[in-house]
């Protein structure tokens, strides 16, 4: 009779809380690389023709890894630029009734934000009212 290891697929790199981050300075394809995660698969031992078995029924000397680290790719925060200026308010006198000017700002974001790093902030654009003008001078 023929005993032997099965094994699934390893599963996705996820941050494991247990292994202390460690910086890495190794890139695996080309891409940063931040922290140390681990992935898992299972392995069952197997009978010919048979199917899933006790484990000790295979030879523990044999038995494959379940699980190992992986690098996890770099957190990329949101980056936004500070606001701009707010817009200038109007400085000639305020005709008859009409309605009080407003002034803006805005910022732009520079990165948007990638595998779980901060999410940008929800204000990119901001209004206020001028402060009130004087009435025009009416001659008659």
């Amino acid at each position: 009779m023929v005993f032997y290891w099965d094994t699934s697929p390893w599963g996705p790199c996820t941050e494991d809380t247990a292994v202390m981050s460690l910086n890495a300075t190794i890139s695996w394809n080309n891409e940063a690389t931040c922290s140390v995660g681990m992935q898992t698969r299972w392995a069952l031992c197997m009978k010919s023709k048979f199917g899933h078995v006790s484990p000790k029924r295979c030879p523990e000397n044999t038995r494959p890894e379940t699980v190992r680290p992986c690098l996890l790719p770099c957190k990329k925060d949101c980056i936004v630029t500070p606001f701009s200026e707010w817009t200038p308010c109007p400085t000639q006198c305020q005709q008859g009734n009409s309605s009080f000017a407003k002034q803006s700002r805005y910022r732009i974001i520079i990165q948007k934000p990638d595998n779980g790093g901060q999410e940008c902030p929800d204000t990119l654009y901001e209004e206020r009212e001028c402060e009130a003008r004087p009435p025009c001078p009416i001659y008659r």
